[in-house]
């Protein structure tokens, strides 16, 4: 964990403006500092005669890569800025596996069909929880609460085994992807959050609306 100044010019708001904002109309203004997470960073080249480095960096979200190389600069003594960045991954998704629009274009259905994601996809942190009756997912489906006895719970959230690196909102540390699977197929619902007082998961985002017969059509298309 670092302490780290955000560019002035990002797209931060400071009293419901942009720091670019501010910057461009040449306005000074106290930019706080904040916490960030580098959980790797490595040296890939040192370019001597052309002043260039190049690295990896594995860092939490809100990280300002930028601001990375302007620090290091600073306590060389020779300054420092960067001249070019690529994302390789996000979560879970990774360079190797995306696809340019001119690709994309070129692809027939099945194909377009063999490269998109299921929408759980990314939820790589959250639980897993199945329920059983249909009427009960229906019923999910529809904003209603799940009885904690009414579901299966497959896997617990990755953060409340333990604690992240990072700041999380505390809901994602009871949070459950929840399914129903009908003719053997797993079919997802939606995010619930898990309340432990009332001993249920309230539904959070429902990506499904309509009858639990057509998300088991719809599962068998993917």
């Amino acid at each position: 964990m670092i302490e780290q100044t955000p560019p002035k010019y990002s797209a931060l708001k400071y009293a419901g403006k942009r720091l670019y904002e501010y910057a461009r109309a040449g306005v000074e203004i106290e930019i706080k500092k904040r916490n960030v997470f580098i959980k790797d960073i490595s040296v890939n080249d040192v370019d001597l005669t052309g002043h260039k480095v190049s690295f990896n960096v594995t860092c939490s979200k809100g990280t300002y890569v930028r601001a990375i190389c302007n620090d290091v600069g600073a306590m060389l003594g020779c300054g420092g800025a960067m001249s070019g960045l690529t994302r390789v991954a996000s979560g879970a998704f990774s360079l190797e596996d995306a696809v340019t629009l001119s690709g994309l274009s070129d692809m027939g259905k099945d194909g377009i069909k063999d490269v998109i994601k299921p929408v759980d996809f990314p939820l790589v942190h959250f639980g897993r929880a199945i329920i059983n009756d249909e009427g009960t997912a229906e019923r999910f489906t529809n904003g209603r609460p799940v009885a904690f006895a009414d579901a299966v719970v497959e896997d617990a959230p990755e953060y409340s085994l333990k604690e992240p690196y990072f700041a999380i909102r505390e809901e994602y540390k009871r949070a459950y992807n929840m399914y129903t699977v009908q003719s053997g197929q797993s079919v997802f619902l939606g995010v619930a959050f898990l309340d432990g007082e009332n001993r249920e998961f309230a539904a959070d985002k429902v990506f499904f609306k309509g009858e639990i017969s057509e998300a088991v059509q719809f599962a068998g298309r993917n």
